[in-house]
């Protein structure tokens, strides 16, 4: 009986050593791309610039004001009503 369970087991480690083994080495190279990656990334070792960038409209020319109308003035007598109630 403990010999059947013996040889259960070394099977099952056999089968499964290299899936465990193959596993284990792609998280191993993960983590060594995740530690280069790191120390290549600007952001780790560079402070934070803040940019602040501001378009202002370019200053228009002085335009004189020039009355191509005549000028006619329209008086109110009495109350105007503004729409407000």
């Amino acid at each position: 009986s403990s010999e059947i369970i013996m040889r259960l087991l070394i099977t099952r480690t056999l089968l499964l050593y290299p899936v465990t083994k193959h596993g284990l080495k792609r998280f191993q190279c993960l983590d060594a791309v995740n530690k280069v990656h790191s120390v290549f990334r600007p952001s780790s070792y560079l402070p934070t610039l803040g940019v602040n960038v501001r378009n202002y409209a370019a200053p228009a020319e002085k335009k004189v004001f020039q009355r191509n109308k005549p000028h006619c003035n329209v008086g109110t007598i009495g109350h105007v009503d503004h729409g407000k109630t």
